[in-house]
């Protein structure tokens, strides 16, 4: 449902931001713990990793509104630090610098998903198994 009736775009730094934040994380509980355990038992994957999935598809998404150079770019970013910083999803991943001296950060998480075990792939773009990730 709608987060108390406040659009993104309209969010400021403040308890505003929090408050979404707070609102969407607890959803985030709501919709994820049923799946994650039904994964984690049937398909016996690391609860860790399956928040990290979830966090990175929640990085993910910001980045796409961050490319798009819309006005609510910003604050959808806010908004997903905000709530990477909240359960479930506290400590899965953080954004870090894209590089040495880069302002632009970039989402880093703190499991491996295991897709590179796949024949033929490699660690993802924000795998925590990519060497000099994390400081």
């Amino acid at each position: 449902g709608p987060v108390g009736g406040t659009e993104v775009g309209d969010l400021a730094d403040g308890a505003q931001l929090r408050y979404a934040a707070g609102l969407i994380a607890e959803r985030t509980r709501v919709i994820t713990s049923p799946l994650t355990a039904a994964f984690a038992t049937s398909f016996r994957l690391s609860r860790q990793v399956l928040r990290g999935n979830v966090a990175s598809a929640l990085a993910g998404a910001s980045a796409v509104l961050d490319g798009s150079g819309q006005a609510r770019a910003g604050a959808a970013h806010r908004l997903t630090v905000q709530i990477l910083a909240l359960e479930p999803l506290r400590g899965a991943g953080e954004f870090v610098p894209s590089g040495p001296g880069e302002l632009r950060r970039q989402f880093v998480r703190r499991s491996c998903c295991l897709l590179y075990r796949v024949p033929g792939a490699r660690t993802c773009s924000d795998c925590v198994l990519t060497p000099g990730r994390w400081r």
